[in-house]
């Protein structure tokens, strides 16, 4: 059974409540924070990263796959692959986790997602290249020689610095 609790961080850390903070069920039910620490004690959580509208970009290991709205964040900074060079459209594109789900435990996070074209997204789970995304969202390439293929930008819509070349 999933029980949803909506915590805002400062009610967890800070002890703080009142006004703008939030500790309660999904329903609306307000919840003692005190309550909330215990419960946290024996559940899985999946914490949920809100931006200013309130669309969800960041969902910790609680979600394996990129969220819609996720995808619009990322179409929002990227109109095709976000490999350099590449200009295989967004929508044909699949989305990767930098630092691998299954098996290095990366989470499903913007910070760790990048659009791929099916091409690329192989080129890097199977051909062996590594791929580096910083919190700006500069990468680097490198291939299986150790041998840097790219580095500067992964994004690639108009409006956004060019990427620079390596």
């Amino acid at each position: 059974m999933d029980v949803c609790i909506h915590v805002d961080w400062r009610a967890l850390h800070e002890a703080a409540v009142g006004h703008g903070v939030v500790c309660e069920t999904a329903g609306g039910t307000p919840l003692p924070v005190a309550t909330v620490r215990r419960l946290f004690c024996d559940a899985r959580l999946i914490p949920m990263v809100l931006d200013g509208a309130g669309a969800v970009l960041d969902v910790g290991r609680g979600s394996r796959l990129a969220t819609p709205d996720q995808r619009r964040a990322l179409s929002a900074m990227n109109t095709r692959c976000g490999y350099h060079g590449c200009h295989v459209g967004f929508e044909h594109c699949q989305i990767h986790h930098v630092t691998d789900w299954t098996h290095h435990h990366g989470p499903t996070d913007l910070a760790n997602l990048l659009p791929l074209c099916p091409n690329h997204h192989h080129l890097v789970h199977e051909g062996g290249w590594t791929l580096e995304l910083r919190p700006d969202r500069t990468i680097t390439l490198t291939r299986t020689d150790g041998e840097i293929h790219f580095d500067g930008s992964s994004i690639n819509r108009r409006g956004h610095p060019p990427p620079r070349a390596a």
